[in-house]
């Protein structure tokens, strides 16, 4: 006799991700999607999982990803797929490796190697280099084995350097003085292998317009912009800068990401300043939305692999007592490892302010980047573990809607992020109590016989993605059931 339904989840408490008080009850899952939430009337299925005193949410949905390579190598987009996420939005930052020609594609992932800090020996074993063009690249990630759901945005720098040419790129900008007066200048953190600032990082107003214009008259799509945190520390955000991103909302009529609203303990009025900022746009019908950096703990690393202190003027620039630090590096052959804390955003009440705003979501992951002193794919378990379950400054309800639907909603992932009948099947299914992230751990498992930092979680009993099981009790079932969702359909 035939089962009525693929899977059925029984007596689990649904958290459906759209704010709804949780409840009791079934969901039964057939070909992928969810085909009804109670009132199963004792319905057969060929897998039944017993969901009693465990939550059942919809997966987590990040929006702020460099999986563009490491998706090719790893097809659960791990740290992410350990933590409950589902989904991911690529092309990031607007770097990427499409369109590339072949003489090309090693300066593309040299430019990775320092931005984003992703081990060139892993790119170079682990990437097929199948594509050309944007669209061939689109190809790739439909073909490649995924256990993951991804879409990915547009990157402007390959774009740019495709039409161009990289060095040329660099090249034909605006002097110095029209520099300074641009919104995106050389200040920014993420640099290019050689130390010079990356092509998106040299864009002047009117280039970034004209591609906002374009998803105007085309009335789709998405943007993500980064602002870099220049000067004193604490400091309002400028004029120039809401009123370039305002405009870009305006021009464009679509979502604008804003990178990112991080939790200042030390001066709380910088985080509360944006969200203000972000309150008044939506009140003037400006669709401009903060990534929150939300996650607790800080950074193991080495001054071999760290990039974060491009931004520093004394870094680039004559003599400080940071000399004798790196003297001290220099003696051990850069091997030194340091702990740099949060900055006070382990403080709950901090980030509990960021995340109660609606126009802010959970995050900021930058998972596949920064591979060896980062590891910020546990937000969304830190967040359930942390603010929810310990400090209980956070619902449970509040938390998924800003780990699920919300980003999906904001990020263009249409259909994901909600426990509703007839969408397709993301689920979590976890013990609340028993949840936990585990601690940092060195793992050489990265292609070219490169390495990584990584925590992995406990507590997560079964992950789904389109309805198949992905993880069991932490471990990867060998399922491939991810999509590219082009469009963010899929």
């Amino acid at each position: 006799m035939m089962a009525d339904y693929d899977i059925i989840i029984r007596g689990g408490t649904i958290v459906d991700g759209t704010r709804t008080p949780r409840y009791v009850s079934d969901i039964a899952i057939k070909d992928g999607r969810i085909a009804k939430i109670g009132g199963l009337n004792g319905g057969a299925a060929d897998r039944v999982i017993d969901a009693k005193d465990l939550i059942v949410a919809p997966g987590f949905v990040d929006l702020h990803t460099h999986y563009d390579a490491q998706i090719f190598w790893d097809p659960y987009c791990t740290l992410s797929g350990w933590h409950g996420v589902t989904s991911v939005a690529l092309g990031n930052c607007g770097f990427g490796f499409a369109p590339s020609r072949v003489e090309d594609q090693d300066r593309a992932m040299l430019s990775m190697t320092r931005n984003e800090a992703i081990p060139y020996d892993a790119m170079k074993e682990g990437m097929p280099w199948n594509w050309v063009t944007f669209p061939d690249f689109i190809d790739a990630l439909t073909n490649t084995p995924k256990g993951i759901n991804c879409l990915t945005y547009v990157p402007l720098t390959p774009l740019y350097a495709w039409v161009m040419g990289w060095d040329e790129a660099k090249k034909r900008r605006p002097t110095e003085e029209e520099l300074q007066e641009m919104v995106l200048g050389e200040t920014s953190v993420q640099r290019d292998y050689d130390g010079t600032p990356m092509i998106t990082d040299m864009l002047s107003e009117h280039e970034v317009l004209t591609f906002a214009k374009i998803l105007h008259d085309r009335d789709e799509g998405f943007i993500e912009l980064a602002y870099q945190e220049t000067g004193e520390e604490g400091r309002p955000l400028g004029e120039e800068t809401r009123n370039f991103f305002e405009r870009v909302a305006e021009v464009s009529g679509r979502p604008v990401l804003y990178q990112a609203v991080a939790p200042n303990a030390v001066h709380p009025e910088q985080h509360r300043e944006r969200i203000r900022w972000l309150e008044s746009c939506a009140e003037r019908g400006l669709r401009v939305y903060g990534q929150g950096a939300t996650r607790r703990g800080g950074f193991e690393l080495t001054f071999e692999d760290w990039n974060l202190f491009d931004d520093t003027p004394m870094w680039r620039e004559g003599k400080h007592v940071i000399d004798a630090l790196l003297d001290m590096c220099v003696e051990d052959d850069l091997a030194t490892e340091f702990y740099a804390d949060s900055q006070g955003r382990d403080q709950a009440q901090f980030t509990a302010e960021v995340l109660d705003s609606n126009h802010i979501v959970a995050g900021v992951s930058d998972g596949g980047a920064h591979v060896k002193f980062l590891t910020a794919g546990i937000y969304p378990t830190d967040m359930l573990t942390w603010l929810v379950r310990d400090e209980k400054v956070i619902t449970l309800e509040d938390a998924h809607y800003k780990l699920s639907y919300l980003p999906a909603h904001f990020g263009g992932f249409k259909d994901r992020g909600a426990l509703r009948e007839g969408a397709p099947a993301d689920v979590i299914i976890y013990d609340l109590e028993k949840l936990e992230v585990l601690p940092s751990e060195v793992a050489e498992d990265l292609p070219g016989g490169e390495w990584r930092r990584i925590q992995k979680a406990k507590g997560y009993r079964y992950t789904m993605v389109n309805g198949e099981i992905t993880f069991e009790d932490g471990e990867p079932t060998g399922a491939f059931p991810g999509r590219l969702l082009r469009n963010g359909r899929g």
